[in-house]
């Protein structure tokens, strides 16, 4: 006996004809309150093919976010990175997205975005590496001045006390501070500092979430970042085996992107190898979002 404003449904195409009579649009907002029954909400998905859309990937990953940030994710900037050359293409891609750009420079976009940002980023975007949460900009010339400033940035704000963190990357172009290993060092060391005296340990487990950090050196200015991503973003979870020397996914979007070809039309790959042109295009027509079969 249904109680409590329980709904109990026994076919599905009562629900089917109901989504069907309403007048709503694809993108609008969709609210399901306490029906007791999930059905409402699966023929929902089914009539509109959100998962396809990747936005179910997307909700999951910024629930993913919102667990091991221990604060709130602000709207600020964000790192894009992509191959040299291409930043026009993913700056259209982010603009595509509705998210407002703050910078483009050669091999990356930086743009403004929120948690929600750094989700839609990391599924749907299709020409980027990787998505990087801007911690700041700094000055150093000396190993010294990277020890401090490192130290005077707020890591509480991002990394828990429980809280996995690395440098996993350095690397530096026409800088006097040039050793990777040496910059990660001093940087590790600043920021267990800092994290020292905020959490009052002096020992830290870093058996909780990972907090990937990147550092770039630029005629020595350091862009510091989180990676939001982990495995690299060309990685999209179809392809098991490869080949040798196989073009990046990454790369493949962002030349058919710069073709006139549209899913209407037919793409024509004599030399496919593994079929990476082929696959990003099906992908692109069919609209499949890149990261809706992988994980983060």
């Amino acid at each position: 006996m249904p109680h409590q404003g329980l709904v109990y449904i026994e076919f599905t195409g009562i629900a089917r004809l109901f989504f069907k009579k309403l007048y709503f649009f694809r993108y609008n907002s969709f609210f399901l309150f306490c029906t007791g029954s999930p059905l409402y909400f699966c023929e929902f998905l089914l009539i509109y093919n959100i998962a396809n859309r990747g936005i179910l990937q997307a909700a999951c990953l910024l629930f993913k976010l919102s667990q091991v940030m221990p604060g709130h994710i602000e709207r600020k900037c964000k790192i894009a990175p992509c191959h040299f050359g291409l930043e026009a293409v993913l700056k259209r891609e982010i603009l595509d997205l509705g998210y407002e750009i703050s910078k483009v420079e050669d091999g990356k976009v930086t743009f403004l975005a929120d948690a929600q940002g750094i989700a839609d980023a990391n599924v749907f975007l299709r020409t980027t590496e990787r998505i990087l949460l801007k911690i700041a900009e700094v000055k150093a010339e000396t190993f010294d001045e990277l020890f401090e400033a490192t130290k005077a940035l707020p890591w509480e704000r991002y990394i828990p006390a429980d809280g996995k963190f690395w440098i996993a990357k350095a690397n530096s172009v026409k800088s006097k501070l040039f050793s990777p290993s040496d910059i990660q060092s001093i940087m590790k060391k600043a920021i267990v500092e800092r994290l020292k005296g905020v959490y009052n340990v002096s020992w830290f487990p870093e058996d909780g979430a990972s907090f990937p950090i990147r550092v770039a050196f630029m005629k020595d200015v350091a862009t510091i970042g989180i990676d939001t991503s982990g495995v690299s973003l060309h990685k999209r979870g179809y392809r098991q085996m490869t080949v040798k020397a196989p073009i990046t996914e990454t790369l493949a979007s962002a030349l058919i992107m710069l073709t006139p070809w549209k899913k209407d039309r037919s793409l024509v790959d004599p030399f496919c190898g593994s079929g990476t042109f082929p696959i990003e295009a099906a992908m692109m027509a069919a609209d499949i979002a890149p990261g809706m079969n992988r994980s983060f």
